[in-house]
């Protein structure tokens, strides 16, 4: 389901195959944020973005990420166990000031400080890794909006089909999946049909 008048039942994928040249390069970005070389790994990258997600009621980002940080053997109720009580959430002691860090940054930007960042030092992280958490914060808070903004909803098929990609291939999976744009079988949206009009 979707808010689209063209696309009332549309999937994210959908959405993302309407606009290739939006989802593109956002995944592009994706790929290198959350699969390259990083001083997180790519599970803990994976619960930052459900935990994000969580923080910002996007039901389809948590639930998707959710699964693949499951896949990364993480434990389905750390996220919840992140959202209402950091303090005493079952993961690894020098993450939880990262998790504060991205909390704050989620739900009052403005306040953040440099005290914040300084406890990310404490914990043994460098500036690489301060620069890799906002990032991941600041990528799933603008995916959030889109999925919210456009009414996806959080379809259990969709989101294991999802979990499955990512974990499997990472978000370059996205990409392959908008080389072949135009399915067969799958009728041109209202997007195409402009784009047909105006070329």
């Amino acid at each position: 389901m979707s808010f689209l008048r063209s696309m009332p039942q549309a999937s994210l994928l959908d959405v993302f195959r309407a606009y290739p040249e939006l989802a593109r390069p956002l995944h592009e970005f994706a790929h290198r944020l959350l699969r390259g070389p990083s001083p997180f790994t790519e599970g803990e990258r994976e619960v930052l973005a459900a935990y994000v997600s969580r923080l910002n009621h996007c039901a389809f980002c948590e639930a998707s990420h959710t699964e693949v940080a499951v896949k990364y053997g993480y434990d389905r109720m750390v996220i919840q166990q992140l959202a209402l009580d950091l303090t005493h959430a079952d993961v690894a002691e020098r993450l939880k000031p990262v998790f504060h860090y991205v909390r704050k940054l989620t739900l009052a930007p403005d306040q953040v400080d440099q005290a914040d960042v300084m406890a990310l030092y404490e914990a043994g992280w460098d500036e690489t890794a301060v620069t890799h958490a906002a990032l991941v914060c600041a990528y799933f808070s603008f995916m959030n909006r889109w999925v919210d903004g456009l009414g996806i909803q959080a379809d259990p098929a969709v989101v294991q089909i999802a979990a499955d990609m990512l974990h499997k291939n990472g978000y370059a999976a996205v990409i392959e999946l908008l080389d072949h744009t135009r399915t067969p079988g799958l009728p041109e949206t209202k997007h195409d049909e402009e784009q047909s009009i105006s070329s």
